[in-house]
């Protein structure tokens, strides 16, 4: 079911080419029973990315109060790292 999203992505092929070359590098300096693990922590980490969503006020306008509340307080602490602490925010 993963590989069917992933491959649906615009932005899959360059990442299934790096997942593919990563998987040879792996395959190569780890052999043995970590390689499956890392592949496992690896696809994990894309599902992540890939099922993130951004957040907009049509988004807002159908959560409930409290998640609206939450989502908009996390939006306040990104502006105050990028503001006063100088941290890159970049587009998460």
């Amino acid at each position: 079911m993963f590989f069917r999203r992933f491959l649906k992505r615009k932005r899959s092929l360059a990442a299934g080419v790096c997942l593919l070359c990563a998987s040879g590098v792996l395959l190569t300096f780890f052999p043995g029973c970590q390689v499956g693990y890392l592949r496992r922590q690896a696809l994990g980490a894309l599902s992540v990315y890939w099922g993130t969503v951004r957040i907009d006020s049509k988004l807002l306008s159908r959560l409930p109060d409290e998640e609206r509340k939450k989502l908009e307080w996390v939006a306040r602490v990104r502006e105050f790292a990028a503001r006063d602490l100088g941290l890159e925010h970049g587009n998460a």
